[in-house]
Order: structure tokens, then C-alpha cells, then sequence
């Protein structure tokens, strides 16, 4: 499972490469030699992505959501617990 530190940096990964496609598929529409299967593509590429994001979002609200949990169930330790030294 996945931290939610390296969640959030593959979610920053997908945002970057979001834009340069979308970037690209902009390039692509305003080119009248390009082709509409080409620019069909790109957008799809761009919809799956969106759609991994999603995903990876809701995954690390997820982290995030039993983080909290946990650190109110430790009274606010924040995971420390005194008996054991963590």
C-alpha cells in the first residue's frame, strides 16, 4: 500500500502529464493537417488519465481519512505512544 506522500506525488505526476497532453491536443486541433483519429486518441489519453487521477485521489482522501482517525483515536499523538517509545 502506498503512502499517502507517494500517492500525492503520483497524483502531481499525473497533473503534469494532463497538461502536456492536453497542451498537445490543443497543438494538434489548431494544426489543419492533423488528424482527427490523432486528436480523438489524444483526448482519450487525456480522459484515462483524468480518470487514474480520480482514482489516486480518492485513494489518498482515503490514507488521509484514517490518518486522522488513528491520531484521534491516539489522543493527538500523531502515532507516538509513550509506553511502547514509537
Amino acid at each position: 500500500m502506498a503512502t499517502m506522500f507517494e500517492l500525492q506525488e503520483q497524483i502531481a505526476d499525473l497533473d503534469r502529464t494532463i497538461s502536456t497532453e492536453r497542451r498537445n491536443g490543443i497543438d494538434m486541433a489548431s494544426d489543419a493537417g492533423a488528424r482527427m483519429e490523432d486528436i480523438r486518441a489524444c483526448q482519450q489519453r487525456v480522459s484515462d488519465l483524468v480518470e487514474r487521477r480520480t482514482i489516486l485521489q480518492k485513494e489518498c482522501d482515503r490514507v488521509a481519512a484514517e490518518s486522522r482517525a488513528r491520531a484521534a483515536r491516539e489522543g493527538g499523538q500523531g502515532g507516538y505512544n509513550r509506553d511502547n517509545r514509537n
